[in-house]
């Protein structure tokens, strides 16, 4: 595996992005958005310069606009990369502005004000403006589904929850209907478009799944008392839940059946998961002078039975560290990555199809995000908020031989490398792939640069 690495370059706030189109490169710097072209020289392209510093920015799922944010005061602007003299500004310093979405088309930006009074819906293109009221936004917001045709949109009204489904071209209401939560804090769609599932507050463990004409389709709910739901990953036919108890519940999206319960353990007895592969970093010796080379490296643990490291909870926090924050399908679904917040320094790779954990990752430091390729099925890349970027990915010999074979053996298809960006006095905080799955964007707090792994061509 080879990476080769791009220059560093200043960003504010981690507001970096790849563009869909994986043409472009865009950061901002304060008050000014850069745009580089997405190579290796990484080329000035375009820079727009605003009044005011940006809170945020994003690309328009078409790659032809980028839009950004001030929240003090209130200003909203819609960049065009093709003119670059056609800059688009929406004001709103009564209601203020919160948080923003791009509709699917890329002709209209939805933006929320403050205290979640409303939703405006700004059609630029068409030069018009519509309004949603009494949104319930939060950590909601607009929920836009795969396909494109539909936005969801959580609506508060009489101290009741209601789900609004949208029409994404002209924004007319295609249904309305009530949720059964008590206070709902997630919408989720399934692959197809054809559901949206609601979850409840963590307060309460209940998940429902309505049709776009909201009759309930399903509704599930693990037990009664104790925190509920705290992630939701949707791959296909399989819906992985992760829950505050420390398990992942697999739901069967055909005929709404409970296929298992996948548990986390603390310590790995003797006599289960005989073919679990469990890897240790560990600090490489005569390594603690400054260097540019990677300081560490792994080891396989067969030691039985292995307790794994465990951070006892402060229950006096609002939000203690337990349960599964971590969730994901890997993009052909075979795989599914988790972390229990009570272990936060470790990573569990699950084999889909025997249900059973293959792969366990110990860290030196908790991880911060952990992050499937796009493209690439078996490609994982995690940070812990040090030097380095950790890339789980499928052995070359194995993936040519396995490649038409039903039966993998993940504990000894998948390796883990670290890399080190090579310079001194970076700590990746934060990683995005490219939409082609062959760039990786490592951000610090305040540098980024990108990594393009040649392995994967």
């Amino acid at each position: 595996m080879e990476f080769t690495y791009s220059h560093l370059y200043k960003h504010s706030l981690y507001q970096c992005q790849i563009s869909p189109d994986n043409k472009y490169v865009a950061n901002t710097v304060d008050s000014t958005v850069v745009i580089r072209d997405h190579s290796q020289d990484m080329v000035i392209m375009h820079v727009y310069e605003t009044n005011h510093p940006v809170d945020w920015m994003c690309w328009s799922p078409d790659a032809q606009y980028i839009a950004t944010m001030n929240h003090k005061r209130s200003v909203a602007n819609v960049w065009s990369i093709n003119d670059t003299n056609k800059k688009i500004t929406l004001s709103d310093r009564r209601f203020g502005l919160a948080q923003a979405w791009w509709s699917p088309d890329s002709s209209s930006l939805l933006i929320s004000s403050d205290l979640d009074l409303k939703i405006t819906v700004w059609m630029f293109i068409k030069n018009e403006i519509k309004y949603i009221y009494q949104p319930k936004i939060r950590d909601i917001g607009c929920v836009s589904s795969p396909d494109g045709k539909y936005i969801a949109v959580v609506e508060k009204k009489d101290s009741k929850d209601y789900l609004i489904i949208l029409n994404a071209k002209s924004f007319s209401l295609l249904q309305r209907f009530l949720l059964g939560t008590t206070d709902v804090v997630k919408v989720q769609w399934s692959p197809d478009s054809q559901f949206c599932a609601v979850i409840d507050n963590c307060i309460y463990y209940k998940i429902m799944v309505y049709r776009l004409d909201g009759q309930l389709e399903y509704s599930y709910s693990a037990y009664e008392y104790g925190l509920g739901i705290k992630s939701i990953s949707w791959h296909n036919k399989m819906m992985a839940i992760g829950s505050y108890d420390g398990n992942i519940r697999l739901i069967n999206t055909i005929n709404w059946h409970l296929v298992s319960t996948l548990p986390h353990p603390n310590v790995i007895r003797s006599n289960e998961l005989k073919s679990l592969t469990v890897y240790e970093e560990y600090q490489l010796p005569n390594m603690t002078k400054p260097t540019l080379d990677t300081k560490v490296g792994y080891r396989v643990i067969s030691k039985r039975p292995l307790q794994l490291p465990v951070l006892r909870p402060d229950y006096n926090k609002h939000d203690p560290s337990i349960g599964i924050s971590e969730c994901d399908f890997c993009i052909d679904g075979t795989l599914l990555a988790t972390k229990n917040d009570a272990m936060p320094t470790t990573l569990w790779i699950w084999d889909v199809h025997k249900l059973k954990v293959c792969i366990i990752i110990s860290q030196l430091n908790p991880v911060r995000y952990v992050k499937w390729n796009p493209k690439y099925a078996h490609v994982l890349v995690m940070v812990c908020g040090d030097e380095n970027a950790y890339i789980l990915c499928q052995k070359p010999s194995l993936q040519r031989q396995q490649q038409h074979s039903s039966s993998i053996d993940w504990a000894q298809s998948l390796k883990i490398i670290p890399i080190t960006v090579p310079t001194s006095k970076f700590s990746a905080r934060h990683i995005e792939w490219s939409q082609d799955g062959e760039t990786l964007l490592l951000l610090d707090h305040h540098l980024y640069c990108l990594a393009s792994l040649y392995f994967l061509h």
